[in-house]
């Protein structure tokens, strides 16, 4: 930690000697000489034991910046840009992640961002702030929560962006979606109260528990938001924003008042009674959250779902191309490689029929899967159902994943097919399915990923010898999907393709 501090002090003291070169500079002398009260409204604003001085213009400068990319985003909703692009896509992966466990996990963290366990927690500091006098930390506290719900409502109001579609969304809310009002509250409320602590104690320790706690809860309030389905990314995004540029401008008011005090507020609780009522106010608190995370159980929503589809063979090639992408799509929508492979069959038919030709079922990405991959990558060890980079179709990652290693028997070198269920069925029973395939030939960190072999078309036509050799297949057609195509993928790295595709009727197994 200390090598932190000294780099910190090292860097800050290189800003004081720029900010005095320039200072200094003849040519910047002579143009103040020419402006003299320019030079004092400056001086004035740079520094620090000025009222309204270095604080000020810091915490300003700060908070115009976070509303600017406020208001960037709010721009970019209403032009359809590519955070906007890549909402629903990254919504669909974040559900990637989903377990029984994690998902109660989730419910407990975003009911810290909820308005009754907030409002119990404004309720406690204030009881505390109101004992201590501190009176402009108390109003602070209030307006802080109280107009920044306001805002929220009335920018909700205003936006009127409706929530996320989620099949499965795991929090119910019947309030506009823009922006995330637990996100803005819980950096309002948890930032005010870590300042508060910190402004408080000259112990180091205590002041790094804080802040670090305090960034904890306030980021994993924002991605519960969106890991429940209860907000699209941007609208986090936007809370992040706005709440940081709110907070920002209270502590700056309230450093100014700290730092030049008309009076000084006089102190009614001993060292050890403060103590004693903060934590006692904090078990109070850790009650009333406990409590009510047990008696009000999240339900999950449940939407419609598209009915499936009818086809033919006849058909299937038409009708489902007619309203879904014929490529792959990176996150934010752009095409990728284009589906090169269909099959027909149930999904115990699909992956019998891998199995058999000796491919593995990929792992899904989890911690401990992302992390077994890496040991895997530097020591060179095997890893033959390692997790790959999700890719898209009709904006949801795909359902699952198939891989063969090579003789290598290393994660660098692979072939690999993602699979998407679709909405079409075939012979009242069989699904349709969707597939890109490749071979992954190195990781190269100039394409962020897996470099795979430029031919895609050899990974198609080899799965569908594969097919054939086996006698897995009762027919296997040909048909152009897209017109021949030079392209890149996600990672950036570039393929070229005639654009054909095989629709493989599997066999019953």
């Amino acid at each position: 930690m200390l090598k932190y501090v000294y780099m910190f002090k090292f860097i800050a003291s290189i800003i004081r000697s720029v900010v005095k070169g320039v200072w200094n500079d003849p040519y910047i002398e002579k143009f103040f000489a020419k402006h003299p009260k320019l030079k004092l409204f400056l001086k004035k604003r740079l520094t620090p034991n000025e009222k309204y001085g270095l604080v000020l213009t810091v915490g300003g400068l700060i908070t115009l910046y976070f509303v600017y990319l406020f208001f960037g985003v709010v721009e970019d909703y209403y032009g359809r840009d590519l955070i906007i692009q890549s909402d629903l896509r990254i919504l669909n992966l974040v559900q990637v992640l989903r377990q029984p466990l994690f998902n109660k996990i989730m419910i407990f963290i975003t009911y810290l961002g909820g308005w009754p366990t907030v409002f119990a927690g404004v309720a406690c500091v204030a009881v505390l702030l109101l004992l201590m006098r501190r009176w402009y930390h108390l109003v602070s506290l209030f307006i802080a929560v109280g107009l920044g719900e306001l805002f929220v409502a009335v920018t909700k109001i205003i936006i009127a962006r409706p929530r996320p579609p989620l099949v499965n969304a795991l929090a119910p809310e019947k309030t506009y979606s823009f922006p995330s009002g637990h996100t803005f509250v819980a950096i309002v409320f948890y930032g005010l109260l870590a300042y508060f602590i910190f402004v408080s104690t000259q112990k180091r320790w205590v002041r790094i528990i804080t802040v670090v706690s305090a960034l904890l809860i306030i980021l994993l309030i924002g991605f519960s938001r969106i890991y429940l389905g209860a907000h699209w990314p941007s609208d986090v995004l936007s809370s992040d924003a706005v709440g940081v540029a709110w907070l920002t401008a209270l502590i700056t008011a309230l450093e100014i008042k700290r730092r030049f005090p008309r009076m000084t507020e006089k102190e009614v609780l001993t060292h050890k009674r403060k103590e004693a009522f903060t934590f006692g106010l904090i078990g109070v608190w850790l009650i009333f959250t406990i409590g009510f995370y047990i008696t009000h159980p999240l339900k999950p929503i449940t939407y419609s779902v598209q009915a499936n589809t009818e086809v033919t063979e006849s058909t299937l090639f038409n009708k489902l191309f007619d309203t879904v992408p014929k490529t792959s799509e990176d996150l934010s929508g752009q095409a990728m490689e284009p589906i090169d492979l269909i099959f027909v069959g149930t999904r115990s038919e699909l992956e019998n029929a891998f199995q058999k030709m000796g491919w593995q079922k990929a792992d899904r990405i989890s911690v401990k899967t992302a992390w077994k991959s890496v040991v895997a990558f530097l020591t060179r060890k095997p890893y033959p159902t390692a997790p790959g980079t999700p890719s898209f179709w009709n904006s949801v990652p795909n359902d699952f994943a198939y891989e063969k290693s090579t003789d290598k028997n290393v994660i660098n070198e692979r072939e690999h097919i993602h699979f998407w269920e679709t909405n079409f069925i075939y012979n009242y029973s069989q699904l349709v399915w969707v597939a890109t395939a490749h071979f992954d030939k190195a990781i190269d960190f100039k394409v962020k990923g897996h470099e795979i072999d430029p031919a895609i078309d050899k990974e198609r036509d080899s799965v569908r010898a594969e097919m054939q050799q086996a006698d897995l297949a009762e027919s296997i057609n040909e048909v152009q999907v897209v017109e021949p195509t030079l392209g890149q993928n996600q990672a950036g790295s570039k393929f070229f393709t005639d654009g054909k595709a095989y629709i493989v009727y599997l066999k019953n197994q």
